[in-house]
């Protein structure tokens, strides 16, 4: 597997205008930041079929927020401006294309007319979302609801809690785990993913049996 520092030196002047243009977005990126945009990117390599597969998912990877970080009047610009920045001849139009259509369309549910690089940026998006870090992100962009209830510490979730209204941080965990898992598409990404839903539903398990201990799990304050 390629390195992410051989990824950004191919692709090095993309790189650093995605970088400018989250350093310069005055809006609120609300955990679409350049730190997600680089493991999405770099997941992408790592469940992607061939080496061609890779670089396109890379690149769809890194510029995957950019709805997220540039106003809406000048998204097209801004993607136009990240192609040019590619190395001139390395991606034909076509699949240039893909990106572009990857990187707009990269939110919808899965459907049969997606092309291969937007389930992959699909897929790599997904599984960024079921690393560990989703307990330090949930709690850092979640800061208005708590992060848990000792109420649902015994194995179930809040039944008022959604995918999208989450009634504690917890919760929003186990709504990512729910959602996400079984919308991956791609083998390898099915593969990983198992492996990260073990280790988030094995560090749940841990918080409630840490409360479960002090017999607070099912309290009601």
């Amino acid at each position: 597997m390629n390195s992410f520092e051989d990824y950004r030196v191919l692709f090095r002047n993309m790189y650093v205008a995605v970088k400018e243009g989250h350093e310069k977005s005055p809006m609120k990126h609300r955990g679409h930041g350049m730190d997600h945009d680089v493991t999405v990117a770099q997941i992408a390599t790592l469940i992607a079929p061939d080496d061609r597969a890779k670089k396109l998912g890379w690149v769809a990877g890194m510029l995957h927020s950019t709805d997220r970080v540039v106003p809406a009047d000048q998204l097209t610009v801004a993607l136009t401006s990240y192609l040019h920045a590619l190395p001139e001849g390395y991606f034909t139009n076509e699949e240039k294309q893909k990106i572009v259509e990857a990187v707009l369309r990269h939110s919808e549910l899965n459907q049969d007319n997606q092309s291969d690089v937007q389930q992959l940026l699909m897929d790599a998006d997904r599984l960024a979302n079921l690393t560990v870090a989703l307990f330090i992100r949930g709690g850092q962009f979640r800061p208005d609801i708590p992060a848990f209830e000792f109420t649902y510490l015994n194995g179930t979730q809040n039944p008022a809690s959604t995918y999208k209204y989450p009634k504690s941080v917890l919760d929003n965990i186990r709504a990512d785990l729910e959602e996400y898992l079984p919308q991956l598409r791609l083998p390898a990404a099915k593969e990983l993913g198992t492996t990260y839903a073990e280790r988030l539903s094995q560090i749940i398990a841990w918080i409630e049996k840490d409360y479960h201990d002090l017999s607070l799990a099912g309290l009601q304050l």
